[in-house]
């Protein structure tokens, strides 16, 4: 079962999921679905609220997150209109209504639509000028 939900939902993490996270214990999920043979995954709907699609293989969360938000109140948006999902799960998705998908620390994949930002992962945006500076650019570019 693949679980998505909006950042601002994440933020809320359920008491055992941030025992977990505390604990350094992440939450699992399948990195290759296609190995389950007979397996069906239910698609990803992304909800027509959705502004922004973060592609990343990290889910933001502390600094990252502080980050990601002040990225987004930018570009005029908040963390109800933003959507991660992990680039493994792309492929799943089943439509796609957002104005934006930004790809961090992962390739571009063709397959997600909307004006695309690409940048490394937010870990190294945070500390680095150049790649602040690329971010922003690509953001004022496709406005």
């Amino acid at each position: 079962m693949i679980i998505t939900t909006s950042f601002h939902d994440k933020f809320m993490l359920s008491k055992q999921d941030s025992y977990l996270h505390e604990m350094g214990i992440s939450l699992y999920d399948v990195r290759d679905i296609e190995r389950f043979k007979g397996y069906s995954p239910d698609s990803i709907q992304v909800p027509e609220t959705c502004k922004l699609v973060f592609v990343s293989s990290i889910y933001p969360v502390g600094d990252d997150a502080k980050l990601f938000e002040k990225v987004l109140s930018s570009m005029s948006l908040s963390l109800e209109e933003a959507l991660h999902i992990y680039p493994q799960y792309i492929s799943l998705v089943s439509n796609q209504n957002q104005d934006w998908v930004w790809f961090s620390g992962s390739p571009v994949d063709a397959r997600m639509q909307g004006r695309v930002l690409h940048s490394p992962e937010l870990s190294s945006v945070k500390g680095n000028a150049k790649n602040r500076r690329d971010l922003w650019q690509q953001i004022c570019e496709n406005r």
